[in-house]
């Protein structure tokens, strides 16, 4: 039962996407130095599988499924002891847990179409899951909840969403904690996308709708590629995977930037408008989604189009509140405003640590050095030959961007554990032939390091890279 064997690249992505989950499960996105290690440890096997085979025969086997479907959803038992994650009794919690990781075991080691009704099943018990760890409705404590909810009101009754003011949680010290004053510090989208859920009541019934189509996406797009029989599968284990319900239970906004990424993914190679369509969605929630999507922008003249396209079809829809807010102040509001926080001393990151062990802070610019490395390490590997590789280069990026800067925690590492997944669900899903090509500039830029002992055969970048001008 190898997980490097058949299906080895599959299994290596979900393995890395669950000591991810437990990593940020061991204090809910905070720092502890078991949460760290096991963060570099999952970071260590996405840049380890860049270098794996998809491999043949009937790809991952099912009981390696069954057994990815079994540590997933134990690891939603964590909740029990978070606090404020109870809205009913332990033992329902528990009974929910057990019967939702039993059942999505039962869908993992079934085929088609027996495992189809047991993940249907599963879908009603994560639904009763959710519903146990929500709280209270219509009210949470995190200041997230407070902002998207008062966005959206401010949305529906005609009013301007930046133009109002809210508390958001800062570290004053590394033990006290206090409040700034900022706008909405969300992109346009996020309240026109939550707002039927404040109709509803409560804003993160949206996050469930958002969870709920990444995982209809990710079995979309599994079904695209050689394991095409196991895409049922792949939706049990994103429904059982733990982070999605802190997502919810929390309000973050990621839900709808990660939902529009791997929906595009998903649709872009048979339903290309409704793939920009969610792209757009996507690069409408968060700045972050660049960081997303900075590697498909890399390889694929085809990715740079549609983004530009949903950049374009984004700016037209943003355009009324950059002008109501005024262009400055706009995206000072979304981008701006998170430079001027202070460093956070519980985040999941080297710099909390750093501080914590030696009371030192490390620099603002090492992110930046850490992505280029990687970015470098992308280039050396030359282009990826499937979906899946660029789906585990995007979280690379996520994890490049975030685990030295001055803060991230449960959010941000939940894009880079759905993409390992979405990693996963792609596996073997191949780009067209004519797709793949760098920019002429990045081509320019990077040339130095197509270095020859680093090529694998059959890449074009390389091959062009090495051949005398006019060859």
């Amino acid at each position: 039962m190898s997980i490097a064997g058949p299906g080895g690249f599959c299994g290596i992505c979900l393995l890395s996407s669950a000591i991810l989950d437990l990593a940020v499960m061991q204090r809910f996105g905070d720092l502890s130095p078991a949460a760290l290690i096991l963060t570099l440890i999952s970071a260590g096997l996405a840049v380890y599988v860049l270098r794996t085979p998809v491999g043949g025969g009937a790809g991952l086997r099912p009981l390696m499924w069954v057994a990815f479907a079994v540590v997933l959803g134990i690891t939603n038992l964590y909740y029990i002891g978070i606090r404020g994650a109870v809205g009913s009794p332990p033992a329902v919690q528990v009974g929910l847990v057990v019967g939702l990781t039993a059942v999505a075991a039962i869908a993992a080691g079934l085929r088609a179409p027996r495992g189809g009704w047991a993940l249907a099943a599963a879908g009603v018990l994560w639904v009763g899951l959710v519903a146990a760890t929500w709280g209270t409705w219509g009210s949470a404590s995190i200041d997230v909840f407070h902002v998207v909810s008062g966005g959206s009101a401010a949305l529906l009754h005609g009013t301007n969403p930046y133009g109002l003011l809210f508390n958001y949680t800062v570290a004053v010290s590394p033990t006290r904690f206090g409040f700034a004053a900022g706008h909405f510090a969300y992109g346009p989208i996020v309240p026109l996308l939550a707002a039927p859920g404040w109709l509803l009541g409560d804003v993160r019934s949206m996050s469930v709708v958002a969870v709920a189509a990444t995982a209809m996406a990710l079995w979309v797009l599994a079904r695209q590629g050689p394991q095409a029989e196991s895409a049922h599968r792949m939706a049990a284990l994103a429904l059982v995977s733990p982070l999605g319900l802190g997502m919810i239970w929390q309000a973050w906004v990621e839900v709808y930037l990660v939902a529009g990424v791997v929906c595009w993914l998903a649709m872009r190679r048979h339903h290309r408008a409704w793939a920009v369509g969610a792209l757009t969605v996507a690069l409408l929630v968060s700045p972050i989604t660049l960081v997303v999507l900075a590697p498909a922008f890399l390889w694929s003249h085809r990715a740079r189009l549609e983004i530009l396209i949903a950049a374009a079809a984004a700016l037209v829809y943003a355009l009324p509140f950059i002008v109501a807010t005024g262009v400055g102040s706009f995206f000072y509001d979304i981008l701006g405003f998170q430079f001027t926080l202070p460093m956070r001393y519980d985040g999941l990151t080297l710099t909390a640590y750093v501080w914590s062990v030696f009371q030192v802070t490390l620099p603002g610019w090492l992110p930046a050095i850490i992505v280029l490395l990687v970015l470098a390490l992308f280039v050396r590997r030359g282009q990826p030959s499937h979906y899946g590789e660029l789906a585990v280069q995007a979280a690379l990026m996520v994890l490049a961007t975030f685990v030295a800067a001055k803060w991230a925690f449960f959010n941000y590492y939940y894009i880079a554990t759905v993409m390992l997944m979405a990693a996963a669900a792609g596996t073997g899903v191949a780009f067209a032939p004519e797709e793949l090509a760098m920019s002429h500039f990045i081509h320019w830029l990077m040339r130095p390091l197509a270095l020859r002992d680093a090529a694998p055969e059959g890449n074009d970048y390389r091959e062009k890279a090495r051949r005398p001008a006019g060859a």
